[in-house]
């Protein structure tokens, strides 16, 4: 055993959660009970015997110290490892299977449940609502991971749902109507002088983290309807739409994000009533969940992120979407992503049919599957 493979040995047996690793991969491949470790002039055998260099074989236990080295290289135990991962996921499916066939026999409903769990207005109440069903029957399919998501999605959204919100806003409206009326004048000149001094050029408003820009709100009154969002602010590279952005600008028609764009935060668009077309681009790798939902109006989307997910209830209830066109490495596409989108004709899609029929499809895209798809197509 030359010097590098003694280097190489010491650094594997140093750590104990590589020699608890070792102790489980090995299982059955070898007498040895114990790592081995090599010192400068003799090895020590995993049975604890210590041999001089020349010996080829353990004069405890018999083992070959090439056997020793073939078991214990970095090589065999990635293999082994990629097995054992092999087989515990194929065991886990098994019982998943199981568990649900057990359920079904308990409640031949199950399937309902589990899907009416997953159809609810995205409020915080609703997450946290929708995860405890999904907890009562955690041993159905993937229940338990979907309500452990729900829970992380409620700490972020919001807390009202849109007819709620808006029965809110009609009565502070009707509340507050007269005493506005008589410091309206006032009342415009501070905004004016507020807008100058802390908003960005076209309605913007914005943070710096980092020496990048994330865009946090939207002034639609001097930014008006058509939506340019710079590749740039003060020299500062915008390179993030952040959570709720674009909420309820129900006046713009169009937004243009720039390539300079990495992130589309949670509901970035959410509400955005009068926008007919979006287009993600490639220099996009994370989209947020119901970043474009409840767009009325919306009817074509372009998606060319470099992200192979699209995320829960991402168009919900955009109901007269129609055409869309994804050019991306998508994998999954979660819960409801497409959710109320009735009418959706095509999709055109940049890879084979092979390719779209491995993404992993999940409930409440019903909608996207009736749909004519067109493989290969070229934007």
């Amino acid at each position: 055993m030359n010097g590098n493979e003694n280097i190489q040995m010491k650094k594997l047996c140093e750590s104990d959660e590589y020699y608890k690793e070792i102790i489980e991969l090995c299982a059955g491949n070898t007498k040895a009970e114990f790592y081995p470790e090599f010192g400068e002039e003799a090895w020590k055998c995993t049975c604890g015997h210590t041999n001089s260099l020349s010996c080829e074989n353990c004069e405890g236990c018999g083992v070959s110290s090439d056997k020793l080295r073939l078991y214990f290289s970095e090589l065999f135990l990635m293999q082994r490892k990629r097995e054992n991962e092999v087989r515990r996921q194929a065991e886990e499916k098994k019982r998943m299977e199981e568990e649900a066939e057990k359920w079904r026999k308990i409640d031949p409903n199950i399937e309902n449940v589990y899907s009416n769990a997953q159809r609810f207005e995205p409020t915080r109440d609703n997450y946290l609502e929708a995860a405890k069903k999904l907890e009562a029957i955690k041993d159905y399919k993937d229940s338990a991971s979907i309500a452990k998501k729900y829970r992380e999605l409620a700490e972020d959204a919001p807390l009202y749902d849109k007819k709620t919100l808006a029965e809110m806003r009609g009565k502070k409206i009707r509340k507050w109507f007269n005493i506005a009326l008589v410091f309206a004048a006032v009342l415009t000149v501070l905004y004016v002088a507020a807008y100058f001094t802390l908003i960005a050029p076209n309605g913007f408003k914005y943070k710096v983290v980092d020496g990048e820009v994330t865009i946090t709100s939207y002034d639609q009154f001097f930014g008006g309807k058509n939506v340019v969002i710079p590749e740039e602010i003060f020299g500062k590279r915008v390179t993030a739409i952040g959570d709720y952005a674009f909420e309820n600008c129900d006046a713009v028609i169009s937004v243009k994000i720039p390539e300079t764009v990495k992130t589309i935060g949670n509901g970035a668009f959410r509400n955005c009533d009068s926008v007919k077309t979006v287009i993600v681009p490639s220099s996009v790798t994370k989209i947020g969940t119901t970043a474009f939902s409840y767009c009325d109006n919306l009817t074509e989307v372009e998606l060319y992120a470099q992200t192979n997910l699209l995320p829960m209830t991402l168009f919900r209830e955009c109901t007269k979407l129609s055409t869309v066109i994804i050019d991306m490495p998508l994998e999954k596409i979660e819960t409801g992503a497409f959710d109320k989108c009735r009418d959706i004709k095509v999709v055109k899609y940049s890879g084979t049919r092979e390719e779209w029929e491995k993404i992993d499809i999940q409930n409440g895209n019903g909608s996207l599957l009736q749909a004519a798809v067109q493989y290969e197509y070229i934007p």
